[in-house]
């Protein structure tokens, strides 16, 4: 089974002005799993906090320290 190529195209409009494009082709690979987690405090309260866990999958398409490019086309405009 070959891995996918994507297209993918995002735009920013924030003002009848202005705006952003971002275009990007690649070849899509096995994402690598992530888990974080964050205890937050706050509040007036020292003993109140918040957790906060994350579990993500991460596909890095560029990266020169790993030797990965899986980019064909980028544009940002």
């Amino acid at each position: 089974m070959e891995p996918a190529a994507v297209s993918e195209r995002w735009e920013c409009a924030p003002s009848p002005v202005g705006r952003l494009t971002l275009a990007l082709e690649y070849t899509r690979a096995l994402p690598a799993r992530a888990k974080t987690e964050a205890k937050i405090y706050g509040g007036p309260d020292p003993n109140f906090f918040r957790i906060y866990r994350v579990d993500a999958g991460n596909d890095v398409l560029r990266s020169v320290p790993s030797s990965v490019d899986r980019v064909k086309k980028f544009s940002c405009a």
